[in-house]
């Protein structure tokens, strides 16, 4: 709490209030509430914070995405390689 009193945290940013007590929280919520430049300079910090966690996470999932399809294109190209080898080196041909 000593952070959101002093400004420096976001009473609405999820990573600020998580770990605050109910009483904690609706006591700040009611800070904010009354002085509508403290609401507002918390509005534009939230928006900024949430758009910094949304650029970390979809980063994050780009990577993961381009390794999971560099995984799979490798899986295919394997199993193709491996049924050729086994269909060349049988006798079947």
């Amino acid at each position: 709490m000593t952070e959101i009193q002093k400004q420096e945290g976001n009473i609405l940013f999820f990573g600020h209030y998580s770990h605050l007590s109910e009483e904690e929280f609706e006591e700040g919520m009611t800070e904010v509430m009354i002085d509508r430049n403290l609401m507002y300079r918390n509005m534009i910090r939230d928006i900024y914070g949430l758009g910094s966690v949304l650029s970390r996470k979809f980063s994050l999932l780009r990577v993961s995405y381009n390794m999971f399809m560099i995984a799979l294109t490798l899986g295919i190209l394997s199993f193709i390689g491996v049924y050729i080898w086994v269909v060349f080196n049988s006798g079947m041909v």
